[in-house]
């Protein structure tokens, strides 16, 4: 994708927000690391939960990102969330990353991980980086030859980086008075 200086890219980032703090701490992370890639760029990153079921946000942006989560068909509903977001960006030419993903077992006789299959493969799907079983995911799923598949590492490894200023300052709230040592030494509170 070509970055224009003058325009502003819009990035709508597909997380997998819930109760399980690691699929929120890897939006965190893809959020930080977008803004790291984008460095001098003019952009805004729209953070949107899979779970809101309103893929017609697509239309405004110039790619999606999804951050984390899984190709699975066989619990929640991941199969049905990511199908209508891709084939909706398929619908509004808007090129699609599905960022650190896990992959589940492909099962041919399932009409929803058949319908995951299809999604994935449509020519809006530019990239595809995997976090776990990439050889399910190049054996199984993988029918378009024009998706670059590569593996990486799970995306809460950025955590340091990620947090290191919301820490400085929490590091700042509790931190002692400079002269803390005279303190302890002449009150005997340590």
């Amino acid at each position: 994708m070509q970055l224009n200086q003058e325009k502003t890219l819009k990035i709508l980032v597909v997380e997998t927000a819930n109760m399980n703090l690691g699929d929120n701490v890897i939006g965190d992370n893809v959020y930080y690391l977008l803004k790291r890639a984008l460095r001098g760029k003019r952009y805004d990153i729209l953070r949107y939960s899979i779970s809101l079921r309103d893929p017609e946000q697509v239309r405004y942006v110039d790619a999606v990102v999804f951050a984390g989560g899984i190709l699975k068909s066989t619990t929640e509903k991941f199969w049905l969330y990511i199908t209508e977001l891709i084939k909706t960006a398929q619908e509004y030419q808007v090129p699609v990353l599905l960022s650190g993903i896990g992959v589940e077992a492909f099962y041919p006789d399932d009409e929803r991980s058949v319908n995951l299959k299809e999604a994935i493969n449509l020519p809006c799907v530019k990239a595809i980086s995997v976090r776990d079983d990439i050889e399910t995911l190049k054996r199984d799923y993988i029918t378009n030859p024009e998706i670059r598949v590569t593996p990486v590492f799970d995306h809460a490894i950025w955590c340091s980086y990620t947090y290191r200023e919301y820490l400085k300052k929490q590091q700042k709230m509790v931190s002692p008075p400079p002269n803390w040592s005279w303190h302890c030494k002449r009150k005997i509170i340590c």
